[in-house]
Order: C-alpha cells, then sequence, then structure tokens
C-alpha cells in the first residue's frame, strides 16, 4: 500500500485495535516505524513509570521544548497497559475511523485538544536521542558517528535516525546513507516491504 493512499490510511488506523489488544493482555509495547536504524536501546534511556512516552515531529528552532509539542510523531510510542492508555488507543482509535485524515492527524487533533493531555501520564523525549527526519532538522549540527569522542564527554548521541518526511525506498536509503546509517551495499539483496 501506498502512502496516503486510502488502503494505507486504514491499515494505519486499524492497528491502533491491535495496539490496545497488547494493552489488554497485561503487556507494555514499543511501537517504531521500519524506516528506523537504532544506535542505542531506546528502553535504557527512557524515564520509567508514564503511561506513554513519545517523540515531536516538528522543529520551531532550538528554544521550543518537546514538552509542549502540538506534533507528535506516530512513528515511535511506548504504552503501558494502564486504563488511561488503554483509552487513549480507543479514543485514538475512534477518531481515526470516523474523521477524515490519517492515524497521524488523528492523534496530533486529540493530542491538541484542550483535555486529552490530561488524561494520560506522558513524557516526550529530547530531540537530541530522538531527532526527526523533517526538513527542517537536517542543517542542525548532529553528529552520526557512532564513536565516542573523549574531547566532548557531554555530546549526546542520537538513539535512533528516522527517515520519515521522505517517500519512497530511494530517498529513505539515502537520508540513511548521508547519515551513515545504511550499510547495505547496492548490490546486496535485502528485503523489502
Amino acid at each position: 500500500m501506498e502512502y496516503g493512499s486510502a488502503g494505507f490510511d486504514e491499515m494505519m488506523c486499524e492497528r491502533l485495535t491491535f495496539q490496545r489488544k497488547v494493552l489488554e493482555h497485561g503487556f507494555t509495547f514499543l511501537w517504531s516505524d521500519m524506516d528506523t536504524v537504532w544506535y542505542q536501546n531506546p528502553l535504557d534511556i527512557m524515564p520509567k513509570g508514564f503511561d506513554f512516552v513519545g517523540v515531536d515531529d516538528s522543529y520551531h528552532g532550538p528554544k521550543h521544548l518537546e514538552q509542549n509539542t502540538g506534533n507528535l510523531c506516530g512513528c515511535f510510542m511506548f504504552w503501558r497497559p494502564t486504563q488511561r492508555s488503554k483509552d487513549f488507543l480507543k479514543d485514538w482509535y475512534d477518531n481515526c475511523a470516523h474523521q477524515a485524515g490519517d492515524d497521524q492527524q488523528a492523534l496530533n487533533r486529540m493530542w491538541n485538544s484542550a483535555d486529552m493531555k490530561q488524561k494520560l501520564h506522558w513524557y516526550i523525549m529530547p530531540r537530541q536521542l530522538f531527532p526527526s527526519g523533517t526538513p527542517a532538522l537536517s542543517n542542525l549540527k548532529i553528529d552520526w558517528s557512532p564513536n565516542e569522542d573523549p574531547a566532548r564527554p557531554h555530546t549526546l548521541f542520537p538513539a535512533w535516525i528516522h527517515a520519515n518526511c521522505r517517500t519512497g525506498h530511494e530517498a529513505k536509503r539515502g537520508f540513511l546513507k548521508e547519515r551513515l546509517a545504511w550499510n547495505i551495499t547496492d548490490d546486496s539483496k535485502y528485503p523489502t516491504c
């Protein structure tokens, strides 16, 4: 299914019912998009005790605080099996299934509603650890090399690279190659979806 098609939007909306079932069985889960390369184990660096941990999908300058975001990314979600989480996923599905737009638009409509953030114990991860692939961040100086620099011991090395805001396999591969995250040679065979 192509991104933006009616079938794709329906699939992304339906996944919310499966995610909720995972929570109803008492499991915690981490959702991550496939166009992501992990440099660190997110479970080692995420704060504990929240119903939901997510990431910001926007950039409005260096003074923009992630906790004030109005633009969550559905590409990374950590959920604990609390009643608040289950209710949020049900409301998200209902919003997605019964209004125009995709699951991301539904998520942010809910997130920006007057009381939705009050219904969930949540935290948004720092942009330095979880930078969005948005073009607005393309000119920022982020050290993508996995080697630690002893001269800069307080530099935060990103936990991931996410090729969002890129459409098509070539664009995503190019973005990952530029950031030293794609090590498969062009003549190698690898699975695609």
